[in-house]
């Protein structure tokens, strides 16, 4: 087998379990006049669980909501021309709805969530809460990607083990 082949052998069962790891987790802190903190996966998001011109739908997101530990039905984010911000629906029809800035980019059948703090207004009595919206915690690497790494190691070793075998000696007498 020449070196060409056995390279090829081992980077491709590498390059085919490769896959991006992409999935980030965004923390919602709401304090102010309605307490409430939740987190979105990215992953809920590809696609939303219900998408209009106007705003996209996320299902079943755990969380705290006004003090009481819950899973809301649904968490509606807003563009701007339907006031920004978000509404929560919660197991007993109540919802909370905050207006003010638009919360993600892009469209909504492809929305990327935006980090920072924001004041918003209730759509109930106009009091004002704080939104503050974090990136969680960092990715942990996928087993593909340990593979690559490792596969790499292999490699640049099989390689260097290969150069000082072909190496060849001259011995003076």
């Amino acid at each position: 087998m020449n070196r060409k082949t056995a390279w090829m052998m081992m980077a491709a069962p590498i390059a085919l379990a490769a896959t991006p790891a992409d999935a980030a987790t965004f923390l919602f802190q709401i304090t102010g006049a309605y307490q409430a903190s939740f987190s979105v996966d990215t992953d809920d998001l590809m696609p939303p669980a219900e998408v209009a011109a106007g705003y996209f739908t996320i299902l079943d997101t755990p969380g705290t909501f006004g003090g009481v530990t819950q899973i809301a039905r649904s968490v509606t984010f807003n563009t701007t021309a339907w006031d920004g911000g978000l509404t929560i629906q919660l197991p007993d029809d109540d919802f909370r709805g905050f207006l003010g800035s638009q919360l993600f980019s892009g469209t909504t059948a492809m929305p990327t969530l935006l980090t920072g703090v924001y004041t918003l207004a209730s759509d109930i009595d106009q009091s004002v809460v704080t939104l503050t919206i974090t990136p969680g915690m960092a990715a942990v690497p996928e087993p593909a990607t340990w593979a690559m790494m490792i596969g790499g190691f292999g490699a640049v070793g099989f390689a260097a083990r290969r150069r000082t075998a072909n190496r060849r000696t001259v011995r003076f007498a």
